[in-house]
């Protein structure tokens, strides 16, 4: 019950566990998670002045960055990793569930295993996921969605310019 397809998002039965692709619409069952670090940070802009004091202009969040270790075991164990890592070349777009946490919007930005002999039908694996904070664009209150269909917007750009008016042939004044 590792890989499976779902035609219509998530499965019914959610393990205790999962990532999830929203291109493929699979999702693979993490067997074990013994660690989760979640790291949220923010970056605060501080400049001197004059007097001693600082002053903060800007602060900002980083995305959020998650490192898992864990274990995948069984016979589905093989094609999960063959997944996992065609996820992280192609920069799959994945969603990571586990109690208590819902993680969405990540790529899986480093993934390491480690095969040994305790676990003989799957392996350990180390995965730092990287938040993506999507950017859509907003319309402008000018313009409205797409200048072309608010032709009203664009002239009442055009009606605040000085219409062009001729006034012939000009002769420079030399003073």
């Amino acid at each position: 019950m590792a890989l499976i397809p779902t035609p219509h998002g998530l499965p019914r039965r959610l393990p205790f566990s999962f990532i999830y692709s929203t291109i493929d619409l699979v999702w693979i069952e993490l067997d074990v998670v013994s660690e989760i670090h979640p790291k949220m940070e923010g970056t605060v802009s501080e400049h001197p002045i004059e007097g001693g004091e600082i002053v903060v202009d800007h602060v900002f969040n980083r995305p959020t960055e998650i490192k898992l270790n864990g274990v995948i075991a069984g016979p589905h164990a093989p094609q999960a990793l063959a997944t996992l890592q065609r996820w992280m070349n192609e920069n799959h777009l994945v969603h990571y569930y586990g109690r208590p946490h819902a993680f969405r919007e990540y790529i899986i930005k480093e993934f390491t295993t480690s095969h040994d002999v305790q676990i003989g039908d799957g392996f350990r694996f180390a995965m730092d996921l990287h938040q993506l904070k999507i950017i859509r664009p907003a319309p402008h209150p000018l313009f409205g969605a797409d200048p072309g269909s608010n032709p009203g917007g664009v002239q009442t750009v055009i009606s605040q310019a000085r219409t062009i008016i001729d006034k012939g042939r000009q002769q420079m004044v030399i003073r």
